[in-house]
């Protein structure tokens, strides 16, 4: 019962930043990114002169002790992320996020990057094809690390760098196609198959599906982009 209340706590928690989203009524569109992609994955073959860093990119803001955030089977494509941003050329080398937990068989999340106008209220995603991590059943934090397949750079400017539930199971995806008729008892069993991740005090973007837009939310997940940053 216990597990079942603190789920029920982070639904209230999660509901309470979906009402600060609509409050501040900050909605971005995406936008097509056929003409934008070019501009930001640059060439294999690219050789970059000046001088470069390592460099982390994102602050998570304060950690909110005891506070998690939990993806079912149900929050298939949902997507949440954080804003960063790079004042020059900036190669992405690994994305990393931890997971407190995770009782979702064969689950697969995909990481996107957006790149954002946030004065035209427009995003657009600047990959053609996301980046896969699959996350092992778990019972204690495991942290997760995507990297791109060739080389991602950023030209300047602000991001949306998010995590998507992409999939599951088809045994998982089965047993949960009747959640909506479930009593008490049964949706507290089945609670056990979510996804829980670390809650920082920042804001961030989220939205629950492709056709929904970008939102505001005052709390992330605590990304962390590390690279390389190269100065003329």
């Amino acid at each position: 019962m216990k597990r079942y209340i603190m789920i029920s706590v982070l639904a209230a928690l999660l509901g309470i930043c979906s009402a600060v989203a609509q409050e501040r009524a900050i909605v971005l569109k995406e936008t097509s990114c056929d003409s934008t992609a070019r501009i930001y994955a640059l060439p294999e073959a690219l050789v970059y002169c000046g001088k470069k860093n390592s460099k982390k990119l994102a602050g998570n803001g304060m950690r909110v002790a005891g506070a998690r955030t939990a993806w079912t089977p149900e929050n298939l494509g949902h997507e949440i992320g954080s804003v960063v941003e790079t004042d020059n050329m900036f190669q992405v080398q690994e994305i990393s996020f931890n997971v407190m937990s995770n009782g979702i068989e064969g689950l697969k999340l995909s990481v996107n990057i957006y790149a954002l106008n946030e004065e035209k209220m427009q995003y657009s995603n600047i990959m053609h094809t996301p980046i896969y991590v699959e996350v092992p059943l778990c019972s204690s934090k495991q942290k997760m690390v995507a990297r791109p397949a060739g080389q991602l750079f950023l030209a300047s400017g602000r991001y949306f760098v998010s995590v998507k539930l992409m999939d599951c199971s088809t045994k998982t995806k089965d047993s949960w196609s009747n959640s909506g008729n479930w009593e008490n008892e049964e949706r507290y069993r089945m609670s056990k198959q979510a996804l829980f991740f670390p809650l920082y005090m920042k804001e961030s973007f989220t939205r629950k599906g492709i056709t929904d837009e970008l939102e505001r939310v005052p709390v992330n997940i605590g990304l962390q982009i590390k690279g390389v940053e190269y100065k003329d």
